[in-house]
């Protein structure tokens, strides 16, 4: 399995319009989800906190829009509700502390993460592995 969780350098400039014919997409879109086992994982498409950039050739808002709407629909999934774990993969990280990762990113992906009782926290992955480091080998050995 390889997924790609893109960031603002991917986002902007001459040749973001490209990445697409480098990596791979889920339905066409940069974000998506897949199930390994018994852990559904959330890649989330968080490369730029700003509402619109020129250099990024598209509109944030109206971007995450649909990012939420898939969003909703997943956190609301047979396959969501079944896992025994849930990890979401995001680049810009979720609110910590005073850090606070905008508003775009705010009202369409960790509030919708928040409302679904997602704990978000940056150190989940690192726990499975020191808790259940069989589950963790697994998780990161297998393949889709």
């Amino acid at each position: 399995l390889t997924r790609f969780v893109r960031g603002n350098h991917e986002l902007m400039g001459l040749y973001s319009p490209f990445v697409r014919n480098h990596v791979a997409v889920q339905d066409g879109c940069l974000y998506g989800a897949v199930t390994i086992g018994d852990t559904r994982l959330l890649f989330l498409d968080t490369g730029n906190a700003k509402k619109s950039d020129p250099e990024s050739f598209c509109d944030m808002e109206t971007y995450y829009r649909r990012e939420n709407r898939w969003l909703e629909k997943e956190l609301a999934s047979s396959a969501w509700a079944g896992a025994k774990r849930r990890i979401a993969f995001a680049h810009i990280p979720p609110p910590c502390g005073p850090y606070n990762p905008g508003e775009l990113l705010m009202k369409y992906i960790y509030s919708p993460l928040e409302k679904a009782n997602v704990t978000l926290n940056r150190k989940m992955l690192s726990e499975i592995a020191i808790q259940d480091p069989a589950g963790f080998k697994t998780l990161i050995e297998s393949r889709n």
